[in-house]
């Protein structure tokens, strides 16, 4: 997946952001409560919340006491949870080239994020902004996860189940 594609699925959700929690609010809470339930997040957390959409997932971060930053490649949803959520913090950028130093990282989460980059590149980034033994929460929409699930299953997930459209797999980062 080169850059033009990248700019092309980004352009694609700066059109819809206006309107992305009505039509998909409730698919996203589901996931967001299983992802939190599968891993959990705590005061000594430092989280990224890639592809963060309207940041509704780290508010809940934040609520439980984690400290967090939201990523997303959209503007206008990066806009929108601006405006939802003026507390806190986000950065647009391109998840295959994240502004963090390495180690960075407790916990990552990417929620229906996979089937929207190069996961081979995504994974090398992954395991530069996490710390060793970090552990990260990667879904994708179910009826595109194939190359997610071959490329995750190297990894020795801890988990791999299903919630909504999404397949979601919880790992921990060897280091």
């Amino acid at each position: 997946m080169g850059r033009g594609e990248i700019r092309r699925k980004a352009e694609l959700y700066d059109e819809t952001a206006w309107m992305y929690d009505k039509r998909y609010g409730y698919q996203q809470s589901l996931k967001h409560a299983a992802a939190l339930s599968e891993l959990p997040v705590g005061k000594k957390d430092v989280v990224a919340d890639l592809g963060c959409g309207t940041g509704d997932l780290l508010k809940k971060i934040r609520n439980l006491g984690g400290l967090g930053v939201g990523f997303d490649f959209s503007l206008k949803m990066l806009l929108e949870a601006r405006r939802k959520h003026p507390d806190l913090d986000f950065v647009l950028a391109d998840v295959h080239r994240l502004p963090l130093k390495p180690s960075s990282c407790s916990k990552v989460f990417a929620v229906t994020l996979l089937q929207n980059v190069n996961v081979n590149v995504f994974l090398e980034e992954l395991a530069r902004i996490c710390r060793p033994h970090g552990q990260a929460l990667l879904s994708s929409l179910a009826k595109v996860a194939e190359p997610f699930i071959q490329s995750i299953l190297k990894l020795r997930p801890r988990k791999i189940f299903s919630v909504d459209e999404d397949i979601m797999a919880v790992m921990e980062l060897q280091g």
